[in-house]
């Protein structure tokens, strides 16, 4: 088999995941960004509990922001939507959701950075 016929024949087999589909589109949105979210509000609430907990919490959180960077990929490439308009908006706020939530929104992250802080002071004075 030549290369030409193994191109076309690797073309032929994922042809039927080259196009996108609305419904899978939002429903991979709606299992993303939901869990993502309730497993960080979930974090915020444990943290005077059981920092331990929180980080747990957090470490699955990052799963779904790694699938959030994998729909703005898809976005941003104009794949994950037919629209090109709604792929732009998604990718936009999905990006920007991102990278709120790497800067900003990382309770244990901040609780953590308070603690190291605290303990700097204690061991350096």
């Amino acid at each position: 088999m030549t290369n030409h016929e193994k191109t076309k024949q690797l073309k032929k087999a994922v042809m039927t995941y080259a196009t996108s589909d609305t419904r899978k589109s939002i429903m991979q949105i709606i299992n993303t960004i939901l869990p993502m979210l309730l497993l960080w509000v979930a974090a915020y609430w444990i943290i005077p509990y059981t920092v331990l907990g929180a980080i747990g919490l957090s470490i699955l959180a990052v799963g779904f922001v790694v699938r959030t960077f994998i729909i703005f990929h898809d976005c941003t490439h104009g794949s994950f939507f037919k629209n090109k308009r709604v792929n732009n908006i998604v990718g936009f706020k999905v990006g920007q959701n991102k990278k709120r939530v790497a800067t900003k929104m990382l309770p244990v992250g901040r609780t953590l950075e308070k603690k190291s802080a605290s303990l700097q002071v204690f061991l350096y004075t």
